[in-house]
């Protein structure tokens, strides 16, 4: 049996939301990485987007629903949206007004953009 036959007889139930308030969760983008949007893809066009510009969504809340790991542009991010970033250990709002760290501080996170 290969993967795609495995996933279709594994039960496809939905994944619990990634955040306790029930916002979307999103994560940067490696620094000098390039992404294509999910939603622009679908829409036809060929941007490839870069850190700050995309974000990779939380399974939890995929474009498509799928449970699979896609990546959305600002643009198509949702206005709700609390955006990680791995390497400062610090979340954000989407209009960037906003910054917090939701749990202690980690010592390995640099804090330096």
């Amino acid at each position: 049996m290969n993967r795609s036959q495995r996933r279709r007889t594994i039960s496809t139930a939905p994944l619990p939301k990634a955040r306790a308030d029930g916002r979307p969760l999103y994560y940067d983008i490696n620094h000098g990485g390039r992404v294509a949007c999910f939603h622009c893809q679908r829409s036809g066009l060929q941007s490839n987007y870069g850190r700050r510009e995309a974000f990779m969504a939380d399974p939890a809340n995929s474009p498509d629903g799928s449970g699979d790991l896609h990546t959305v542009c600002l643009h198509h991010l949702p206005d709700n949206a609390v955006i990680y970033d791995p390497t400062t250990n610090l979340c954000r709002s989407k209009d960037g007004q906003n910054e917090w760290m939701e749990d202690s501080p980690d010592e390995k996170a640099k804090f330096t953009r």
